[in-house]
């Protein structure tokens, strides 16, 4: 089977067959479409499912399990044997994608936080002033302090 973007969109979970709330007729469980490769290992354009809240946190909760060496069996609890299937391959993909992607130096990672007010007016002014995006701004106050600490 060729995975691409919509191979496994459903108006239902892929784990449970919940239909979801904006389902036609609705249903009671509410949409997640889960990255199979996820976006932080570079799986921004790759295939996507869609999942009820509550498999699509149980699978980054198994895939936290499997990276750390834990025992995974207690997040299994309730879920019939096809289930138990489906959310440890989703798990599984994840944690091979992660793998894979932190051992391929080229590969750039995407980093979140949060800026204050404060913060975020400084990166405003920088880019205005250097006419650079937001990426480019961190970017180069990465390299200048880097310098500035190790030379």
């Amino acid at each position: 089977m060729k995975l691409d973007r919509t191979t496994l969109m459903f108006d239902y979970c892929w784990v449970c067959g919940e239909r979801f709330k904006t389902s036609t007729p609705p249903g009671i469980a509410n949409r997640e479409d889960h990255h199979i490769f996820p976006r932080n290992a570079g799986g921004e354009d790759g295939p996507i499912t869609s999942l009820c809240d509550s498999h699509h946190g149980t699978i980054h909760k198994i895939a936290n399990r499997i990276h750390s060496g834990k025992d995974l069996k207690d997040l299994l609890i309730g879920e019939g044997v096809e289930q138990s299937k489906k959310l440890c391959w989703l798990a599984a993909m994840i944690v091979k994608a992660e793998r894979e992607y932190d051992a391929d130096p080229n590969k750039k990672r995407i980093q979140s936080f949060k800026l204050s007010a404060a913060e975020t007016l400084m990166v405003e002014r920088l880019q205005k002033h250097f006419q650079k995006s937001r990426q480019d701004i961190f970017r180069a106050s990465l390299v200048a302090l880097y310098k500035a600490t190790f030379g």
